[in-house]
């Protein structure tokens, strides 16, 4: 973090802290007063983004978005899909977070395809896969995100190849592999950008 300090996202333990200037660690559960967990699945960390505000954004293996106050070291938000909501985030398996330079959060999920968080109006956006749209998402399985200076959002999937979101024409791209051609990509299934 900007302290210097080591943040730790584990499979089933929770978020660990660990202070470099005593070597000592610290683990932050989400449990309850009551002793439950109060997000099945929220102690599954999968990826951790620190913002400018000192707010950790921890995307999770089935319990959603969780935000995180790195200063009082408190969880502050949760966001679950809910199937009666259409504001609510489009899947619970976050795979990567990113933020752009007009504080939109950009979330990756494993199977709801891209999400943007509007921190100003406090708004989920969802792209998703759809048919016969040549300018949409090409695979819901978003694996990782990466923003350029040009404002453009490079995204790769499990089976889509990569996806390169244009904000001001708000259109995707997309590069995959074709057999056909010498140059393309050798896989569809991209793990990093």
């Amino acid at each position: 973090d900007k302290k210097e300090n080591v943040w730790i996202g584990t499979y089933g333990g929770g978020l660990s802290f660990f202070d470099t200037r005593t070597k000592k660690f610290t683990t932050y559960l989400d449990i309850g007063s009551d002793g439950e967990l109060r997000s099945p699945g929220s102690n599954k960390v999968r990826i951790i983004y620190e913002d400018e505000n000192e707010i950790m954004w921890i995307g999770t293996d089935g319990g959603g978005l969780v935000t995180f106050n790195m200063r009082t070291k408190k969880f502050l938000e949760y966001f679950k899909h809910d199937d009666a909501d259409a504001g609510s985030i489009s899947n619970d398996r976050i795979t990567s977070i990113a933020e752009d330079e007009h504080n939109v959060i950009w979330i990756g999920t494993l199977g709801g395809g891209l999400l943007n968080y509007n921190k100003a109006t406090k708004k989920f956006h969802n792209h998703q896969k759809t048919e016969n749209n040549p300018f949409g998402l090409s695979d819901n399985l978003v694996r990782c995100i990466y923003l350029d200076e040009l404002d453009s959002v490079w995204l790769g999937t499990s089976s889509g190849g990569v996806n390169v979101y244009f904000r001001n024409a708000a259109k995707f791209a997309h590069y995959q592999k074709n057999e056909n051609v010498e140059n393309s990509l050798r896989s569809n299934t991209i793990c990093s950008i």
